[in-house]
């Protein structure tokens, strides 16, 4: 691939649901290092930028990873800034192409990554990337109205159309995306798959020990 690729890790000190998860022991190891391994070892991502306002990360990534460190400016230290933070990166880097994922979803793999990354760069007509994971499951809409299938008539889970979630694990746009759109997803986003597992990300803390089984097993070849 011929394009510059920045791909860009928000890790933020603070975290209200599960205090302190971005450095817990996450099988061994604190949770941030798990997706840094994997941006590693994507051939195809040029640089990879960790911004953050954890002195931890600061002081240690470096040490660990082949990674920048941008330390965040403190009017980017509130909890929802995720889209700023991006455009922050954006005006101080230089690259074709950019993606961010996040440490809180230990489970995305570098071939996953690479695949996405490779399919958006073929894909000219498309100005972003939209990570989703399908769901084959009877859905209702706020007012229980069946958004996907009629109640009437039992269908299979596994004959069912589809509804797909926008799993946030990855997203990938270009700077003319977000000058165009102040978003990550642009006026005609490529949908990619991902599927459950790999889609596994950590707010609380069964989140955490259901993503460190699933990471265990996988690791120990039985998933």
């Amino acid at each position: 691939m011929d394009a510059h690729v920045t791909a860009m890790v928000p890790i933020k000190k603070h975290s209200e649901r599960l205090p302190g998860k971005n450095f817990r022991d996450f099988n061994g190891r604190p949770l941030y290092h798990w997706i840094l391994d994997e941006l590693e070892a994507v051939d195809a991502i040029d640089r990879i930028v960790v911004n953050t306002d954890a002195d931890e990360v600061i002081e240690n990534a470096p040490e660990e990873f082949d990674v920048e460190i941008s330390e965040r400016p403190e009017y980017l230290r509130d909890d929802e800034v995720t889209t700023n933070i991006v455009k922050y990166e954006i005006e101080h880097g230089n690259s074709d192409i950019y993606m961010h994922t996040y440490c809180t979803n230990p489970l995305l793999t570098a071939e996953t990554i690479s695949e996405a990354l490779h399919e958006f760069a073929d894909s000219p007509d498309h100005d972003s990337l939209l990570p989703v994971t399908p769901h084959y499951m009877w859905f209702y809409d706020a007012d229980f109205k069946p958004i996907n299938h009629d109640p009437h008539e039992l269908e299979r889970t596994q004959d069912m159309t589809p509804v797909y979630e926008d799993n946030s694990v990855l997203y990938i746009y270009t700077e003319e995306t977000i000058e165009k759109t102040g978003h990550r997803l642009g006026t005609n986003p490529l949908p990619f798959e991902i599927d459950d597992v790999e889609a596994s990300d950590i707010d609380v803390l069964s989140d955490f020990k259901v993503a460190e089984s699933l990471h265990q097993l996988r690791t120990d070849g039985e998933l």
